[in-house]
């Protein structure tokens, strides 16, 4: 029986979520990768859309949600089972706040390769997220910095992390 092919993860941080090009990158890595959020990860992105107090943009954010949910493009993941992960990174990296901490090892524990971000804390340290993936049996760990539109930062300064 032939071995069945393993396809790579990628775990969207919050701060993604708030991104046209991150669903279109979903959508369109489709047969390439499968895409993985947390719970934790749609709390936050649902909040910073409902912070704005455009309800026709938090219904946007929904229907998007749900349609990707639907046409099983995202995978909705718990984070539970993390404490182990959690420890290791918040004693590599001491001023991790917790919810980073959180995503990041709900990506490890989900076999997820690239963690996609604009969180300067994950991008700024890759070495000790390295580390502890590795530790947790994640062989190939990818922090890939995605910008934010309008910030201080061009996409000509986007980096690829790997160990």
């Amino acid at each position: 029986m032939p071995l069945k092919e393993v396809r790579r993860r990628y775990y969207y941080d919050a701060c993604t979520l708030d991104l046209l090009e991150t669903y279109r990158e979903i959508i369109n890595g489709k047969n390439s990768h499968d895409a993985v959020v947390s719970h934790l990860a749609l709390g936050e992105a649902y909040g910073n859309t409902l912070s704005k107090k455009d309800n026709s943009k938090l219904e946007v954010f929904l229907e998007i949600i749900r349609e990707l949910n639907s046409q099983s493009l995202i995978k909705i993941v718990g984070n539970d089972r993390i404490e182990e992960i959690v420890t290791d990174i918040q004693s590599a990296k001491e001023r991790i706040d917790i919810t980073d901490a959180v995503h990041f090892a709900t990506a490890v524990r989900e076999n997820c390769r690239v963690f996609k971000t604009s969180d300067g804390d994950f991008c700024g340290a890759p070495k000790q997220f390295q580390e502890v993936a590795k530790k947790h049996g994640l062989e190939d760990f990818e922090i890939s910095e995605v910008h934010l539109p309008n910030s201080k930062y061009s996409n000509k300064h986007s980096k690829k992390m790997r160990t």
